[in-house]
């Protein structure tokens, strides 16, 4: 299209010869970059007519370009102008040199009922000026907000949804580390134990060896747990490598933060690899059902539990229950 530019010869009104270089018509959407370097071999350009063509504005390059065309008059006129707060800079460098324009009386901004150099006048553009300043920081405190509820949500999101988050990451991890769950029938241990640290000694002399004597083979965290591992891993490790997993539910238990954590990881274990009524309650202490982790009461139809007794005569029948259940399918 630029190609297309015209030089034609040209008279003032005093009969002086000059030079108009006529690019009208020609839905040009920029400036042609061709002037400079055609300003070389054509002095005394007087006109430039870039009338009826698509540009909406001008760049920095454009600005520099007239700029150095200090007798040259420029006519934009039939031109789509765009005076909104888009084009703030573009509109402020057409300011700095409207002395070269022609015809900006006659060139109307492509939004507005009024003529570019209407906009241009000092107080109308003081004025646009601080309109954008306003819509800027409109715009930019509803950015800010919404990037803050997009981080209030992903962090509730991800707090509400944290164990199904690590369960998933550490499902990928063991895959990309060649190690699948185990499949039905092939598991290493008939349970695993889960409780409170202070309640250690009830699993590791009472449950642990009464269990391994009826020919269970036990896991738990004290037991099996590698050191230097992280905790969460071992967990989702052990967890699938049983059949069943335990929870001895005591006020310590209530009371820890982590056995939450691995409530929902067996629960979401269970989930996914749809293996039911594989978790066992042990009450204990005498909690009732209303005081359960929440994960445990959801699925409490699904559950097999126990309550602990309290006098030793009725432990045999503890005993009796608990193998049971271990052995159910």
């Amino acid at each position: 299209m630029e190609s297309k530019c015209r030089i034609l010869s040209h008279k003032d009104e005093c009969g002086n010869q000059g030079w108009l270089w006529d690019c009208s018509g020609l839905n040009l959407e920029k400036i042609p970059r061709e002037i400079p370097a055609t300003l070389k071999y054509v002095p005394n350009l007087e006109k430039l007519y870039i009338r009826f063509n698509k540009i909406t504005s001008i760049t920095e390059s454009d600005f520099i370009t007239f700029k150095r065309l200090r007798k040259t008059k420029i006519y934009v006129h039939g031109n789509p102008i765009n005076c909104d707060c888009l084009h703030v800079q573009s509109l402020r460098w057409m300011r700095e040199i409207q002395h070269l324009f022609a015809d900006l009386n006659e060139t109307f901004c492509s939004e507005k009922s009024l003529t570019v150099l209407e906009l241009l006048q000092e107080n109308s553009f003081e004025e646009f000026e601080k309109k954008c300043q306003t819509e800027t920081w409109l715009a930019i405190s509803v950015l800010i907000l919404l990037i803050l509820i997009a981080t209030i949500t992903v962090v509730f999101l991800a707090k509400k949804y944290r164990v199904h988050i690590d369960y998933v990451i550490l499902n990928l991890r063991n895959r990309w580390k060649g190690v699948y769950s185990v499949e039905s029938g092939d598991f290493q241990f008939d349970a695993f134990i889960s409780y409170a640290e202070d309640d250690y000694r009830i699993v590791s002399t009472t449950l642990y060896q009464t269990l391994t004597k009826r020919g269970f083979q036990i896991s738990f965290p004290d037991k099996d747990f590698i050191p230097g591992i992280s905790k969460a891993d071992e967990l989702l490790r052990f967890i699938d490598k049983s059949r069943k997993v335990v929870f001895i539910v005591t006020e310590n238990f209530l009371a820890n933060g982590w056995n939450s954590y691995a409530v929902q990881m067996a629960v979401t274990h269970s989930f996914h690899t749809n293996r039911r009524q594989t978790i066992i309650v042990i009450i204990k202490d005498d909690i009732t059902i209303k005081r359960m982790p929440k994960d445990l009461r959801y699925i409490w139809w699904s559950i097999v539990s126990i309550r602990w007794p309290e006098t030793s005569e009725l432990m045999d029948q503890f005993w009796d229950e608990l193998d049971c259940a271990l052995k159910s399918v």
